[in-house]
């Protein structure tokens, strides 16, 4: 075993070091320290193996390692001479511990890690295929594969990726996207349709492979008898349109927006990819000022960036009368506020605001702020 190891890596291009022995810290210890990259230690020569190693290949913690060498205890086997109950008073049981479970005088058990769930479905082509048709044909047969393997494990695919193994010609690999994780065969070919219409192959391709890249439990839910599913993060209905929206558009280009705790209007929220729930990065601090609003108090439009407004006010920290945008003059039938804002020093730029809601002769309301600092209005959004 021991050289089939050996042989693997050496195939792999790796170099290791390796140790085959009756217990567990003797091999740990013999394969890191020892004098031979590879050794094979019969049972009865343990000692004899472990004597001229360093007290650090018993597996002691640092601290212990190093007060040894501190009493000119820098080896195995000076440490095996010591008497055992002065090595207890003075190290405590841990140092005994590892001096036994070395030497197989007390048992050691360890935990296997678990393989991380792999989830691979794929088929090396009797003849090469360049037909569109023939392809995705080939792609339904491994996707229902994979939904198999997915529900028996009750996992979701996120995202698969595809390779194809072209004919004298470097490997094609395209990835598709789903908002929920899905074990529906049919869903995660309509997706994958949406990107094999895009895909272009140097040459017939001899192999197609699917690797589930990213997955997630799948959700159990109770059937509803009458509602429809009211909860957006749960919605299948919303989870397929934003899957084909991707397929189409790309996953950058299908975000929702995400409230944040923030204050200054521009920066309470961001935008977040639906598909892997990536945030859009932007800078932001929350502000530790509170408010309550109304649903309808902050309009659903906000400019990009506030816009510079000829304003009238009848005095100069007073509600606007009339203003005028693009040209045209809007007379104010009825306003709202101020709401003040200041916020924002910890940017190195405060701002101070008071915001009116208002609403124009002609049934249009918008939602305008005066800056402090200068007396200037702008409008900042528009409702409707």
């Amino acid at each position: 075993m021991l050289a089939e190891i050996k042989q693997e890596l050496q195939r792999l291009g790796l170099k290791g070091r390796g140790a085959l022995a009756s217990t567990i810290g003797a091999a740990w210890g013999i394969a890191r320290y020892g004098w031979k990259p590879w050794a094979l230690v019969p049972d009865a020569k343990t000692t004899l193996f472990l004597a001229p190693l360093p007290v650090i290949a018993l597996r002691l913690p640092i601290e212990i390692s190093v007060t040894l060498g501190r009493l000119g205890v820098e080896r195995i086997g000076d440490l095996l001479q010591l008497p055992r109950d002065q090595l207890r008073s003075r190290f405590g049981p841990m140092l005994l511990t590892r001096i036994d479970q070395a030497l197989g005088t007390i048992s050691e058990t360890f935990v296997a890690i678990e393989p991380p769930l792999e989830f691979v479905a794929g088929q090396t082509l009797e003849f090469s295929l360049a037909d569109q048709e023939a392809i995705r044909s080939v792609i339904a047969g491994l996707l229902k594969q994979l939904a198999r393997s997915l529900a028996v494990h009750c996992r979701g695919a996120l995202r698969i990726a595809c390779r194809f193994d072209c004919e004298g010609a470097l490997p094609v690999t395209l990835e598709a996207g789903w908002f929920q994780p899905t074990a529906d065969s049919r869903r995660l070919l309509e997706v994958m349709e949406l990107e094999l219409e895009r895909l272009r192959l140097a040459a017939p391709t001899t192999a197609i492979t699917l690797t589930v890249v990213r997955h997630a439990a799948l959700a159990e839910r109770q059937v509803v008898l009458f509602d429809q599913e009211r909860c957006l993060n749960r919605s299948r209905p919303l989870a397929q349109l934003v899957d084909r929206l991707v397929g189409r558009l790309g996953e950058e280009r299908v975000v929702r927006c995400k409230l944040l705790p923030e204050t200054q209007p521009e920066f309470a929220y961001e935008k977040t990819l639906f598909i892997n729930g990536i945030g859009m990065p932007r800078p932001r601090k929350s502000s530790s000022s509170k408010q309550s609003l109304g649903v309808l108090d902050r309009p659903l439009h906000l400019l990009r960036r506030p816009e510079p407004l000829a304003v009238i006010a009848p005095v100069p920290d007073g509600p606007p009368i009339r203003f005028r945008r693009h040209g045209q003059q809007h007379h104010v039938l009825g306003h709202a506020g101020p709401e003040r804002i200041e916020t924002g020093w910890w940017r190195g730029r405060s701002a101070w605001r008071d915001y009116y809601r208002v609403e124009t002769t002609e049934g249009r309301r918008f939602w305008l702020f005066r800056r402090h600092s200068d007396g200037k209005w702008f409008l900042h959004g528009v409702y409707g």
